[in-house]
């Protein structure tokens, strides 16, 4: 996720709950060079029958106005953690064990450059699938800064390949096709 030197970039994630009860989520952040400026909260509470667009936890990612943050790269990683609120409980939550982790890299970029479409302040928010568990029922999402940049990245100066790949495989249906045509009575 590319982020301009002296802005703010935000990143949404949005938990989803599809039981009827109040699910707790934890989200923890492992940001060893300090660039996410907003504190997140000990805990959230998703009410119950919550679509993945009615609540969203926001991250916010900043760099300093120093130009020798151009081209470096800071690694975050966060994980979810959640379980469901109990009626009565003791004042001690218990979470379950990370029901997802994602990695992604801060690239500082400097001022006037056009970010990458993932890391864009606006976009439709791409659902990732979260834990394979039964008892849990959450999405994440990416709306700004999209941490799959970092998996997407292309060194510098290719293009995408899939035009080519597109052509070839036109290419092998159509002759294919006119040889089965030409050759089928045989």
């Amino acid at each position: 996720m590319e982020v301009e030197i002296g802005t703010d970039v935000s990143y949404y994630i949005y938990p989803q709950n599809s039981e009827d009860k109040i699910l707790l989520v934890k989200i923890e952040v492992t940001d060893e060079n300090n660039v996410m400026t907003k504190e997140l909260e000990e805990h959230y509470e998703i009410p119950a029958l919550t679509s993945s667009d009615d609540y969203k936890i926001e991250l916010v990612f900043s760099l300093e106005d120093n130009p020798d943050l151009i081209g470096q790269k800071f690694p975050i990683e966060y994980s979810i953690l959640s379980t469901y609120k109990e009626e009565e409980s003791s004042g001690i939550i218990t979470f379950n064990p990370v029901g997802f982790t994602k990695k992604m890299t801060i690239i500082g970029v400097g001022k006037g450059s056009s970010p990458s479409t993932t890391s864009s302040s606006s976009g439709s928010p791409t659902p990732l699938n979260l834990p394979p568990r039964d008892d849990i029922d959450l999405l994440v999402d990416g709306v700004t800064g999209d941490a799959e940049a970092e998996q997407n990245e292309e060194p510098d100066g290719e293009g995408s390949n899939l035009p080519i790949y597109l052509g070839i495989g036109v290419l092998l249906i159509v002759g294919t096709s006119w040889v089965v045509k030409k050759y089928g009575d045989i």
